[in-house]
């Protein structure tokens, strides 16, 4: 009896641990780790444009927005598959929300103020704020038998949204204003190119699975997105993103 005991007290704590989690209270209370968890998952993110994006106003091209700055979230369902104790798959739908200021010289003109011939220099300012839904596929290895981890996503985005808005505004000589006497406007019949249909974003990420419940772990990373893809349908346009994010996880079999 007591060399059964033995060999189930050796086995099970193995098996326990077998997608790399110690959930294994006691010998007497042995539980079954899932290999298929599901769960819930957000994100914040910084990211930076570059690009190539010409604002046409009047079918004449007035200035070209080529780096900006910006900010985006996420929210979604995420499941993920251990393929082995260290080795796991994951798959996830997600809705990201983002928004970006892009800012350019605009062109200098001549102008005569009190008979004097001086040169006005304006800046054009776009913002941005569009939408996408989001699948995303990819895999995580553990390092170093620990729960830190190493990943790559794949991401296929698809177009809900978009909203631009351009303004312009007198940067120098400050006697300078426009017809309706401000120094800024709203460039209502400037055109630009729109954000293509589909998106493609390589992801890599770093991150700890952290164990909260019997059978619920947080997964926190942090990911940068490549700008490798082009986001713009006729210019360029391409993103960096930083991002943190959580996922919370529940075995379900």
């Amino acid at each position: 009896m007591k060399r059964i005991f033995f060999i189930f007290c050796f086995f099970v704590p193995i098996l326990a641990s077998s997608q790399g989690f110690d959930w294994q209270y006691s010998p007497r209370l042995p539980f079954r780790i899932p290999k298929l968890f599901v769960g819930v998952a957000g994100t914040s993110s910084i990211v930076t444009y570059s690009g190539n994006l010409n604002l046409y106003e009047s079918f004449i091209n007035c200035s070209k927005f080529q780096s900006g700055k910006g900010f985006a979230y996420s929210f979604g369902l995420q499941g993920e598959y251990w393929y082995t104790h260290s080795i796991a798959f994951n798959i996830g739908l997600d809705y990201q929300k983002f928004n970006g200021n892009l800012v350019t010289p605009g062109d200098s003109f001549p102008i005569l103020i009190q008979n004097k011939r001086l040169i006005a220099k304006v800046e054009n300012t776009l913002s941005m704020d569009y939408s996408y839904l989001n699948l995303v596929v990819g895999f995580k290895n553990r390092l170093f038998n620990t729960n830190l981890f190493v990943g790559a996503n794949l991401g296929i985005g698809i177009k809900l949204s978009t909203h631009y808005n351009v303004s312009e505004k007198v940067v120098s000589p400050p006697e300078y204003h426009f017809g309706d006497g401000s120094q800024s406007r709203q460039v209502f019949d400037g055109r630009l190119s729109d954000l293509g249909l589909f998106k493609i974003s390589p992801v890599l990420n770093i991150g700890y699975d952290a164990i909260l419940f019997l059978g619920v772990y947080a997964s926190p990373t942090i990911s940068v997105e490549f700008p490798v893809f082009n986001y713009s349908k006729d210019d360029r346009l391409r993103i960096m993103k930083l991002t943190a994010g959580v996922t919370i996880y529940k075995g379900i079999k």
